[in-house]
């Protein structure tokens, strides 16, 4: 079973927000895997305690575990990552 976990230290945002983001992560990694999204599970942890380069300013980790291998051949790997980081950022606007 496939998982993208989320960490963040943001606030929790809006229940819908957080539904919208494990929605589209859970059918983005589906697609990148080539595996039926009813296999894929995702999780977001708000309000996580956590530092980066030595600051508390707002972070997130992004954890993906599956069984098996995760080919970049032929998939556009560096774009969905850009795309994830651009919308947990925007998460952090609210």
């Amino acid at each position: 079973m496939p998982l993208i976990k989320v960490q963040s230290s943001i606030s929790t945002p809006e229940q819908s927000v957080v539904e919208a983001l494990l929605k589209q992560l859970s059918a983005q990694l589906a697609q990148h895997l080539g595996k039926p999204e009813s296999y894929v599970m995702t999780a977001f942890e708000a309000e996580t305690p956590m530092t980066f380069a030595g600051t508390t300013e707002p972070v997130c980790y992004v954890e993906i575990k599956s069984v098996g291998t995760m080919s970049t051949v032929g998939s556009p790997l560096l774009v969905e990552r850009n795309k994830l980081s651009l919308m947990l950022y925007g998460m952090w606007q609210v």
